[in-house]
């Protein structure tokens, strides 16, 4: 993390990151550059924010190339949002670099890896590409680069009795 959480500080300063995003904004696509921005998605306690959401699901697909194209790879991620109504699907297209690290150290029995988001920021890299890095309570983290990704919502019907 550059911008939203540093190692050492107690603390989420999404102010900070609000002012880095707003001098890389325009280098964002569209519509990552609305999820960048998108307040609700980083709330303590909003069902779109990713905090607190647990990862259900990762999937990492290549696609061989060949002699017009070369291979590409392609990642998504589903997490199941704060309040269990919801997945929050996350479609990473042109994936030039990703790091999964997973980590046991503080964890309880009822805590996993990838279980409670503590947050996340996007980022121009230092290549050029969209980074969305996510940091999980156990200190966990996945650190996606790409060209663009994607993020639909899947909200569960309750049933109503």
């Amino acid at each position: 993390m550059r911008y939203i959480h540093r190692d050492g500080d107690d603390s989420i300063m999404f102010g900070r990151y609000l002012e880095a995003l707003a001098t890389y904004r325009a280098k964002l696509p569209e519509g990552v550059a609305q999820f960048a921005g998108d307040q609700e998605r980083f709330m303590l306690s909003h069902p779109k924010s990713l905090h607190d959401a647990r990862l259900e699901r990762a999937t990492i697909t290549e696609t061989p190339g060949n002699e017009e194209s070369p291979s590409s790879v392609g990642v998504e991620l589903i997490f199941v949002g704060q309040d269990g109504d919801r997945r929050i699907r996350l479609n990473y297209r042109s994936v030039a670099r990703y790091e999964i690290r997973g980590t046991r150290e503080r964890l309880d029995w009822h805590e996993s890896f990838h279980g409670d988001i503590y947050t996340h920021e996007v980022r121009v890299g230092d290549s050029g590409g969209v980074v969305h890095e996510i940091l999980f309570e156990s200190d966990s983290t996945i650190e996606i680069e790409c060209v663009d990704f994607r993020v639909d919502d899947e909200i569960h019907k309750q049933n109503q009795g």
